[in-house]
């Protein structure tokens, strides 16, 4: 289900939660993004219509580092790759671009890496004002229900945040389906 929302931005975005507890928002792109797109994405010859954060709970706090929250860690990533590209190839279908960034590295996954990294808890805490936590060398985002138990990552495309709306619920309400 989506609803609009307003958060800090002059623009809505949209918000959706499918039934494995995962949360997205979709955004027009933070200046950051426009400004630095050719940096992360070089070979983009077009620029990015929408943002789309993806946050998982986690079934443990991810503010230690222990063989849990790694396995858990590496579980979302497979989770989100898993996911992410099912959207893809359904935006590629309806003639949009569209870039997942893999949140191990802060790399396109398909693309040719530029000279910049993508944050994705800097992306989401910009977004969505969600608090950093410093955790050693890193940053986590609190997110207010499930505290540092969040796993972030972002998709870009060309399509527009309507359109990318609209095939993620259906390729995810299909995913829901066929899951379950």
């Amino acid at each position: 289900m989506l609803r609009e929302c307003q958060l800090k931005q002059k623009w809505p975005c949209l918000l959706g939660q499918d039934m494995l507890g995962l949360q997205y928002s979709i955004h027009r792109p933070s200046s950051f993004i426009n400004c630095h797109r050719t940096d992360l994405l070089p070979d983009w010859q077009f620029p990015v219509s929408s943002l789309m954060l993806v946050l998982q709970p986690s079934t443990v706090a991810l503010n230690k580092l222990t063989p849990d929250t790694e396995q858990q860690k590496q579980l979302l990533r497979r989770r989100f790759l898993h996911l992410s590209k099912r959207l893809i190839v359904h935006l590629k279908n309806e003639g949009y671009a569209a870039e997942r960034f893999d949140p191990k590295t802060g790399q396109p996954y398909y693309s040719r890496a530029g000279s910049l990294r993508l944050d994705d808890v800097a992306v989401v805490h910009s977004m969505l004002g969600y608090r950093l936590i410093p955790c050693g060398d890193c940053r986590l985002i609190e997110h207010p229900v499930w505290g540092c138990g969040v796993f972030p990552a972002v998709v870009v495309s060309t399509a527009p945040p309507g359109a990318l709306a609209a095939i993620a619920d259906r390729v995810w309400h299909g995913y829901k389906t066929t899951a379950s």
